[in-house]
């Protein structure tokens, strides 16, 4: 990273513990013909991912500000009437100013531990059923392999045409791209798992072991291709991952963090793996909602994105439903199969005609 850059990256990180975007859009929900409109106060890329990810075709962008963060209960207090839905990723030194309003506290993140304790078999016990089926599979007649490497041509080579491709892939023109130089002092500390079909490698981790865990640090598919996607390349990862951490005679394999979202694609793949759900430690930031009314319309947003938040001493998934109060209990054995994950003690259900969440405890 140039001293320039680094200069500008250091002033951006102090001004925003101060100063923070305010954005209100507006869009159509996915398999809704609900529109809701939003703020978001933050300086991440989040209302990116919303809008990506719940939006049918494209938000609009009604007013866009910057706001005074010591303020901010004030801003949300004066424009109740504005939105449907408030997020707001403030430093955590603002949340006692924030309780009168708040509805809930969430995290961007979640982080996700695998528990490899036991046999082998004890361990794929606590796999989702489909990936019991293919970690089989994988086992018997996939093709695939892998090998530990601390070579520096290996990294280079996975750093080059595996973890740029799938970053540049995925992400596009929001991607943060981390710098050669300082992936490879991670790399020192640490090794890739390369894995390998038919004679070629299709994916890499690159891993360090820290407190008795093996931290999932960073992956990558050869070319970001699609082609080795669907053969498997990022499940046989994940697998191998596991067999080389209790090689090691390991306790975890640590996949880091993880949207704290219940239908987001990559938390999804880590809970099907096992993994269980624990807060975000390190942020120093959180996430703030607030719902004005239990609208038709804020409902189907946390229907169509639910999302996991800190409540009842640890973590719950927050789901709308659009239907009324009394058809939940209907609902609550899809709801649990659909959303169970280890780490989190239920789920907290809301309705157009409550103001209270319904808690559907996990029973684990």
């Amino acid at each position: 990273m140039s001293i320039i850059k680094s200069i500008k990256k250091n002033i951006y990180r102090t001004a925003s513990q101060y100063m923070s975007h305010a954005r209100l859009i507006e869009g159509k929900i996915n398999n809704s013909n609900q529109s809701i409109r939003c703020l978001f106060i933050e300086n991440s890329n989040y209302m990116s991912y919303v809008s990506e990810k719940i939006f049918e075709g494209k938000s609009r962008i009604l007013n866009h500000s910057r706001v005074y963060l010591p303020s901010v209960n004030k801003i949300i207090r004066d424009l109740m009437d504005e939105f449907d839905l408030c997020v707001a990723i403030v430093p955590k030194r603002y949340d006692s100013s924030l309780n009168d309003l708040l509805d809930f506290r969430s995290d961007e993140y979640v982080s996700q531990v695998i528990d490899i304790a036991g046999t082998m078999d004890d361990v794929k016990k606590r796999f989702h059923q489909k990936k019991r089926q293919l970690s089989n599979k994988i086992d018997v007649k996939s093709g695939f392999s892998y090998k530990v490497s601390k070579d520096l041509d290996d990294f280079s080579m996975f750093y080059n045409e595996m973890f740029l491709p799938l970053i540049t892939r995925k992400y596009g023109d929001n991607s943060d791209i981390e710098p050669y130089e300082d992936m490879k002092i991670l790399f020192q500390k640490g090794f890739l798992v390369l894995v390998s079909h038919d004679n070629k490698y299709v994916s890499g981790a690159l891993c360090i072991v820290e407190n008795n865990s093996l931290v999932f640090r960073r992956s990558g598919v050869l070319h970001g291709d699609d082609e080795y996607i669907k053969l498997g390349a990022q499940n046989a990862l994940y697998l191998f991952n596991i067999y080389h951490a209790k090689d090691l005679d390991l306790k975890s394999v640590d996949t880091m963090k993880s949207m704290a979202v219940l239908n987001d694609g990559v938390f999804r793949t880590k809970r099907e793996w096992g993994a269980t759900v624990y807060p975000d430690s390190e942020s120093k930031s959180r996430m703030y909602l607030f719902i004005p009314r239990y609208s038709d319309r804020a409902i189907s947003f946390f229907e169509s994105n639910p999302m996991i938040v800190h409540a009842n001493g640890g973590l719950c998934g927050l789901v709308g439903h659009r239907g009324d109060r009394n058809h939940v209990e209907d609902i609550e054995a899809d709801l649990k199969k659909k959303y169970f994950s280890p780490g989190l003690n239920g789920l907290l259900v809301i309705t157009p005609d409550s103001r209270n969440p319904i808690h559907i405890p996990f029973v684990h």
